[in-house]
């Protein structure tokens, strides 16, 4: 790992993410399952080197997904936070920097800001697919922070499966995010309070069903929803 780090021929992104493996290394045989203070003060000196660079922004996009892991491995989450937001304005999809800023503020057990976040991916996500996936990332928050406010999962769940209202939108990772989303609102219904929510929400894919030939790839999903 420590010549894969040092390697100019390998790309940025692939050397910190060796520095990331490593210092999972290092924990582990740490006593207090700790990284080392040398190790990680070395460690944030490369993520800053590199971050400093002005670079492509897909190329900086795996850098910082290496750079995230490292943050992760040190438990620095404000380092972490600083990193992503300071990303947004700049990334060509910063609705991934979202959501990953409302993970991190889930762990800090800040609800209504880790809320907000995955509002704000699902809003600014772009593409039929995405919207979808980001959506239902977004009731998923709600469903585990805010379970009984389900006016408000409702009203987000009615939305995100209007996005799945066209031709050929229920296949491959959105049909895989459809049947995650029914398996959680199941759990979440299990006592049958929210009944009438979980009606509302099939009554509305029912009507997208609706509009879909049999020889959809999605048809038989949509029918099934909720059922």
């Amino acid at each position: 790992m420590d010549s894969v780090a040092a390697d100019p021929k390998v790309i940025d992104a692939d050397q910190l993410s060796a520095i990331g493996s490593e210092l999972t290394v290092l924990k582990q045989f740490s006593p207090q399952l700790e990284v080392p203070e040398d190790a990680a003060a070395a460690a944030r000196a490369r993520v800053s080197a590199v971050l400093a660079k002005k670079l492509d922004p897909y190329v900086r996009a795996g850098i910082v997904n290496s750079a995230s892991d490292i943050y992760e491995q040190l438990g620095d989450t404000d380092a972490e936070y600083a990193m992503l937001k300071g990303e947004l304005s700049t990334a060509r999809s910063p609705y991934y920097y979202m959501a990953d800023l409302g993970e991190l503020e889930e762990k800090r057990g800040h609800r209504e800001a880790a809320l907000a976040w995955f509002e704000r991916a699902y809003v600014e996500s772009q593409g039929a697919a995405t919207r979808f996936q980001w959506g239902t990332m977004y009731v998923s928050a709600l469903l585990r922070l805010a379970p009984a406010d389900h006016v408000r999962i409702r009203k987000a769940g009615l939305k995100v499966i209007a996005e799945l209202d066209g031709p050929d939108r229920i296949q491959a990772r959105t049909r895989a995010s459809l049947v995650k989303l029914e398996d959680r609102l199941h759990k979440w219904d299990a006592d049958h309070r929210y009944d009438a929510d979980l009606k509302a929400l099939q009554g509305r894919l029912a009507g997208v069903c609706g509009k879909l030939p049999q020889s959809d790839s999605g048809y038989d999903s949509c029918r099934k929803f909720l059922s």
